[in-house]
Formats: structure tokens, sequence, C-alpha cells
């Protein structure tokens, strides 16, 4: 049997594709943090440090979405979205 060879940023491409082709994976502007790691190209401990402020000064909000597990079901999976700052979006007025 051959070996099949694919890199990180096609499996990503891939993932990306089928997150884009599935509607209802929840919100499309809400990403994981693995998600964001990978974008960010940097540890996960590191977006999950920047993303706490954020969510505790209301410029980000924890969300569920639907992501593929290793076997292929889908499981619901906290995911983040940025709100911008506090007021933008007409809370906190």
């Amino acid at each position: 049997m051959d070996r099949i060879e694919v890199t990180e940023s096609e499996l990503l491409e891939a993932l990306q594709e089928a997150t884009d082709a599935e509607p209802d994976w929840g919100p499309s502007d809400a990403h994981t943090v693995r998600e964001l790691a990978a974008a960010m190209d940097v540890d996960r401990s590191v977006v999950r440090r920047k993303l706490r402020p954020l969510i505790f000064d209301g410029q980000a909000e924890a969300v569920k979405v639907r992501r593929p597990a290793m076997d292929g079901s889908l499981r619901k999976v906290p995911a983040y979205r940025l709100l911008g700052e506090p007021g933008q979006n007409g809370e906190g007025e």
C-alpha cells in the first residue's frame, strides 16, 4: 500500500472547504482555538491567553460550532467570535 503524503496546509484547506460546504456547523465568523492557532501560526496556549481578556471585556464571545472528529462524526466544540470594542455592537450603552 502506498503512503499518502499530505501537508498540514492541504489538510487545513480541506477542512476549511468542508466547513464552508456545511451550512449548519455554526456561525461562519466563529473559530476554534485550534483554527485560530493554525491561522496565526502560534501555539493554542497563546490563543487562549489572548482570548480570555477579550471575552471578559465583552469584545469576544464563546459559541458552540460543529467540527469533524477524527472518526468522521460531527461534535459540538467551543469557538469564539470577535465582537469589537464594547459599545460598538450595541451593548453596554
